[in-house]
């Protein structure tokens, strides 16, 4: 078996749980550690809630774009802008409903079980139409 074939030797529910426990885990754990305490906290010590918010919204957008909306194919990298723009977006309103449970809990705990709850959703809603 090659490495290309691995996630396609998984049952559905291998394929879930491969994607889905990195995903329910450690994504909403170190991105709310670093971009609801660190690209928000810092920031808003110097300029204020209100540019910090926008700091944070454009960096958890972005990186975000890097996995959901670029694409490779033997001509070259591609950044589909449909999907990509929705993505950015909802991502950015995203960012607001996890900086608000940040700035309410005083911690990045409650934020990165909503991040975990959504992240699992996502998850779920593929596994359900994709496979």
């Amino acid at each position: 078996m090659e490495i290309d074939d691995f996630p396609l030797s998984l049952s559905g529910p291998g394929v879930f749980l491969l994607f889905a426990v990195p995903a329910v885990l450690f994504s909403p754990v170190g991105e709310e550690i670093f971009f609801r305490g660190m690209t928000y906290t810092l920031p808003a010590d110097r300029w204020g809630g209100r540019s910090a918010g926008w700091i944070s919204a454009l960096a958890f957008a972005g990186i975000h774009l890097f996995h959901h909306s670029l694409f490779r194919d033997p001509s070259g990298v591609h950044f589909r802008w449909i999907p990509g723009g929705l993505w950015f977006g909802l991502m950015i309103l995203l960012r607001g409903m996890f900086t608000v449970i940040r700035k309410n809990s005083g911690s990045s705990w409650p934020g990165a079980a909503a991040h975990a709850a959504f992240n699992l959703s996502m998850n779920v809603m593929i596994l359900l139409f994709f496979l």
